[in-house]
């Protein structure tokens, strides 16, 4: 796994701290199988399904895309849900310039 930037990063070591369990889980299904579905806790987002959506606790998720090519997870937004979509569509443009 490897995070858009040093502030994606903070946020992902802080959900590491606080959930650790379900964190554990969390890197283990996206070191295994990413884009594999979990019912009620991983899902493909439905605007752009190459970014996925992985539940964790209390309204923390995190965003990710794939970089195949690299074999690599790339998290472009690890926290409390947004109120909107514009926030999390800006997330998803981010990681669209990966693609």
């Amino acid at each position: 796994m490897v995070s858009l930037n040093k502030s994606v990063n903070k946020d992902l070591l802080a959900c590491k701290n606080d959930y650790v369990s379900e964190f554990e889980e969390m890197k283990n299904h996206l070191q295994s199988t990413p884009s594999k579905g979990i019912p009620g806790t991983l899902k493909q987002m439905v605007s752009k399904n190459h970014v996925w959506e992985y539940s964790l606790k209390y309204g923390v998720r995190v965003i990710y895309t794939l970089n195949v090519k690299e074999r690599q997870v790339i998290i472009g937004y690890a926290g409390k849900h947004f109120g909107n979509t514009a926030r999390t569509d800006e997330v998803i443009r981010q990681l669209d310039k990966l693609r």
